[in-house]
Parts: structure tokens; C-alpha cells; sequence
């Protein structure tokens, strides 16, 4: 096939499998060589102004499936995948070159887009985002220069042996032993191809930061995934759940309160769009902390309502984090036990959470349950970003009222960050309610009855935790554990954190060498393990 008839814009008629329908639905389907576009519609007589799908193909990866001569997948560099099926394998292969192509064509023209090389002579006259380094010279040693030159050179090398194994592959017989279409050559020629992209993205990457000025955000401590259970702790700091849901006199009410709480929880968590590494938890280390809240509900009681919350690593293969919070007053109680699970993707990481999420509300004997998104940290080799995304589900099985609600992650090549979208379901079924905006922004409730309300989550009250001081903490507190590592990160001693750091895990190794040795169990202060979950010893 000519190169001409590559660049042609092609459409046809594909069965897409479709989780909704658990099923193949004919799509129809268009390829833009010049968008690097794949989108399609139900039909060929839509309006193409709005296709049902859409995805990009620069660094996407099409494999014909094994399972048959007719099926193949698309998936896109963002992760999101399209399980085709021609009519015959003939199509399949026409379908499979023109994806290909268009793919490797804009996969280059990205990594071609990335800054050259700059001259010896390069100097950075940019400004710091810090005040203290602004005016600062960064100079480029020739040592640098040279050692980029000869990497941009071996690249450029290993691009040539893959265009040659890539047309060697295309050039077997469609028929033998050896053919054309054969699966573990094909998955090979697409390693080779997504392998030297990624590789030419990180060297302009490391050119960037090598060339750019030294920010304040460069210095911060490299990240680490493994904290994100502190979003479930953030979670419990908006504790307007302990004066809210359980005053509310109706299931519908109560749901509707429950999910405008969930809502406007992960904006404390998340106020820098930045990420930054966090402390590893040793097994054991704990957390303890309460709040106090104003009681505007209830206008003849001026007493404040006090809220506790206690936290464990109750687990550290795998990493399981426990946590209890307690509202007494309102005979409000959350418990959770969670692990994480982390997944690379490109340039990003991703960490979704397992375990059990409930928030129990003991004068009305009902319990919510509920589930977190998944964090996204964006650009890892740079500056690290984080976002939300994927769908949760709300559920009170006393009422039947439910809710689900989808972060939106941002597409690599444009859209909108931190949009969520959501419903509330009535015990038949019915949506009361349709929510969307943005988690860390605005969010508009549309409800059924035509009425609407818009949550303005900067602006809600935040209500910061208190904790007893640091001489009065136990040895196993968070604070009193890592206060060191803190100190040495404050006087940006970095090198001494790292030590301390190391030194803190080695002990936790040590003592659970002890343990397996003598065959004790490690004994939590705060829970017990009942089946796979953690519960809270309440006395």
C-alpha cells in the first residue's frame, strides 16, 4: 500500500465490543490520518459533528487478537482501549496497516516536536519561580552537551534497526511458518516502535530540566505513591458529615447530603495540582487527631461537636491502612481498611485503592458504602501532577438510595481537568438528581423536581485537626516518628532525610525479623483482623 493511500481518510463498518451491551454492536467507524484520529457512530448517517468516540493514535499499539483471524485492539497511549472485530481476516489486516501508519506518523511528528539539541554556547537567562534564585545563570558543561549528543545518536541508531525489522516483519509471505501476521513478531515490531518513543520523550524531558533554571518545585522530595491512603484522612477532616447527614429527617435527604459531603472532600486533600513524596508508614506507626466543629443545626445547643480519628498500618505486605472516625454526638462512625495497588503507564503512575469504605449512621441503622478513585501521578519524570479519576459507587442497602460518580482524567492532548459527573438513584431506581462540574471547582446539582444547586467547594469551611503536642505523643505516632526526616526536609537537607528515612524502615525489617523468628504476630494497637478486613477494638 502507498504511502498516498495511507494518508487517505478511511471509514467503514467494524463490530465494536461494548461492556454496556456485554456484546458486539456494529459501529461505524472513521480514521483521519491527518487528525490521527479514530472515532465512531452508531451509524454511517450521523451527525459526524458528534461522534460517540474518540480516540488519538500517537503512541497507541494496534494488536490483532490470537483468539481469531478477524478481531483486533486498539490501545491508546491514554489507556483507553477499542476491541474491534472485521469481517475477515483480509479487512482486518487493511484496517490493522492504516491504524499502524497513521499511529508511527504522529508518534513521530510528537517526538520530533520536542526541543533540539541547543549549541555549546547555550545559556539560560530564564528567571526562577523562586525569589531567592532569580537573575540565576545556568550553564550547560560540555561534558553534558556531549553525553545528550551521543544518546540523541544511539537513538537515532536504534530507529534505523527498528524501520529495518519493522519492514523486514512486513516483508515475510502472509503464508508458512514465518509470516507477516504472525503474533509475537507483531508484538515485537510494536515494543520496538512504543520503546523508542517513550526513550526520545525522556531525553528531550532530561534536556529540559538540564537547560531549565532549578525551581522551587525541583527541590521537593521525589514522589512516592504509596500515601495516597492520606486522601481517605483528608476525607475525614471535612467533617461537615457530623453535622449534616444525620440531621437530615429523610433517606432521600440523607443520601443528598452524604453525596454533596463525598464531593467536597477531596479539594483539602488536593489543594496543589503538584505531587510531592510523602512518608512511607511503617507497620504499626499510628495517627491520632479529632475536630472541632460548630453544632449549627442544632441553634439551642452552643457546645461544639467533637469528632475523633485514629489510623493504623496495620499491614505492610501488602500495605494496608485502617482508620476509624467517630462522631459520638450524632451516632456518626466511619471505618475503612484499605490497601493499594500501583500500575505504570507511559509517563504516569497510578494507584487504585481495595478494601471497605462505610459510614454508619446508628440512629437511623443505616450504612453508606462507598469506594475512592484512582490517583493519577502525571509527567513522573518532570514535575509530577496529580489527578483523579474513575468511577465510584455510593450505596445505603437499609434506604436502597444509590449514587455513582466518574472523575474525568484529562486527555494528553487537551480537555478539561478534574471533571466529575454523577447521579443519585431513588430505591426503584429512578435518578433524582444528576451532579457535574469540577471536584476541586464548582459542582452543579440539577434534581428532578427542576430545581438546581451549585456547591462552591474552595469556598466551604474547612476545619483543621488538633493533635496533642509532640512531647506528649507516643514513640509508634506519625509526628514523633518521622519528626527527624522532617526537620532535616525543612533545612532542605535532603541527603540526611534519606539516611533517616532508611535508617527508620531498616528498624522496622529488624523488628519484624524478630518476630517471625520467635513466631509472635504483629499486634495492632487500634483494630483486629476479621476475614480480609480490618475493625476497630471499641471498648
Amino acid at each position: 500500500m502507498t504511502s498516498d493511500k495511507l494518508r487517505q481518510v478511511f471509514e467503514g463498518q467494524l463490530n465494536k465490543y461494548t461492556n454496556v451491551m456485554k456484546g458486539w454492536q456494529y459501529r461505524f467507524f472513521i480514521l483521519d490520518p491527518e487528525t490521527g484520529l479514530l472515532q465512531y457512530y452508531l451509524n454511517e448517517t450521523e451527525n459526524r459533528q458528534r461522534p460517540r468516540g474518540t480516540v488519538h493514535l500517537a503512541g497507541a499499539v494496534i494488536s490483532p487478537s490470537d483468539e481469531d483471524s478477524s478481531s483486533f485492539a486498539v490501545n491508546s497511549a491514554t489507556g483507553e482501549m477499542y476491541k474491534l472485530r472485521a469481517t475477515d481476516a483480509r479487512e482486518r489486516q487493511e484496517w490493522v496497516n492504516r491504524l499502524r501508519a497513521v499511529a508511527e506518523m504522529h508518534t513521530l511528528a510528537i517526538a520530533r516536536s520536542n526541543p533540539p539539541l541547543p549549541p555549546r554556547e547555550y545559556h539560560s537567562t530564564q528567571q526562577s519561580y523562586s525569589s531567592a534564585l532569580q537573575g540565576s545563570r545556568v550553564t550547560c558543561t560540555l561534558a553534558v552537551l556531549d553525553a545528550f549528543s551521543k544518546v540523541r545518536e544511539q537513538l537515532f541508531l536504534a530507529e534505523q534497526n527498528s524501520y529495518s525489522l519493522s519492514k523486514a516483519i512486513e516483508s515475510l509471505p502472509s503464508t508458512g511458518t514465518s509470516t507477516s501476521t504472525d503474533h509475537d513478531l507483531l508484538i515485537l515490531k510494536a515494543t520496538s516502535a512504543a520503546t523508542l518513543t517513550c526513550l526520545s520523550r525522556c531525553l528531550a524531558i532530561l534536556q529540559q530540566q538540564q537547560l531549565a533554571p532549578i525551581t522551587t518545585h525541583s527541590a521537593n522530595v521525589p514522589l512516592s505513591l504509596r500515601s495516597v491512603p492520606s486522601v481517605a484522612v483528608k476525607k475525614a477532616s471535612q467533617s461537615t458529615v457530623g453535622k449534616m447527614i444525620a440531621d437530615e429527617i429523610t433517606p432521600e435527604r440523607r443520601m443528598l447530603a452524604f453525596m454533596e459531603w463525598y464531593m467536597s472532600c477531596f479539594y483539602a486533600g488536593r489543594k496543589h495540582s503538584f505531587a510531592r513524596k510523602p512518608y512511607n508508614p511503617v507497620l504499626g506507626e499510628t495517627f491520632r487527631c479529632c475536630w472541632k466543629v460548630p453544632n449549627t443545626y442544632d441553634t439551642d445547643e452552643k457546645r461544639d461537636i467533637v469528632i475523633t480519628f485514629k489510623a493504623e498500618q496495620v499491614s505492610h505486605h501488602p500495605p494496608v491502612s485502617a482508620l476509624y472516625v467517630e462522631c459520638p454526638e450524632k451516632e456518626l462512625y466511619l471505618t475503612a481498611s484499605m490497601c493499594t495497588k500501583s500500575n505504570f503507564s507511559g509517563m504516569s503512575v497510578g494507584v487504585n485503592f481495595h478494601g471497605d469504605f462505610k459510614v454508619a449512621l446508628a440512629s437511623h441503622n443505616e450504612e453508606y458504602t462507598f469506594n475512592l478513585p484512582s490517583a493519577y501521578a502525571r509527567s513522573i519524570i518532570s514535575i509530577p501532577w496529580i489527578e483523579l479519576g474513575g468511577k465510584v459507587n455510593i450505596h445505603c442497602s437499609a434506604s436502597g438510595y444509590s449514587a455513582s460518580v466518574v472523575f474525568h482524567t484529562k486527555s494528553y492532548y487537551g480537555g478539561k481537568a478534574n471533571q466529575v459527573s454523577g447521579e443519585v438513584k431513588d430505591s426503584s431506581g429512578a435518578i433524582i438528581c444528576k451532579l457535574n462540574g469540577e471536584w476541586n471547582r464548582n459542582i452543579e446539582i440539577n434534581y428532578y423536581d427542576g430545581k438546581t444547586k451549585e456547591i462552591s467547594i474552595p469556598n466551604l469551611p474547612i476545619y483543621r485537626k488538633r493533635m496533642r503536642k509532640l512531647s506528649k505523643q507516643g514513640e509508634y505516632e506519625s509526628r514523633k516518628i518521622w519528626r527527624k526526616v522532617t526537620q532535616a526536609i525543612k533545612k532542605r537537607e535532603f541527603e540526611k532525610a534519606t539516611e533517616m528515612k532508611m535508617n527508620i524502615e531498616d528498624q522496622q525489617r529488624v523488628l519484624e525479623r524478630n518476630r517471625q523468628q520467635v513466631g509472635a504476630p504483629f499486634i495492632s494497637m487500634y483494630f483486629h483482623k476479621v476475614g480480609s478486613t480490618w475493625a476497630y477494638n471499641k471498648k
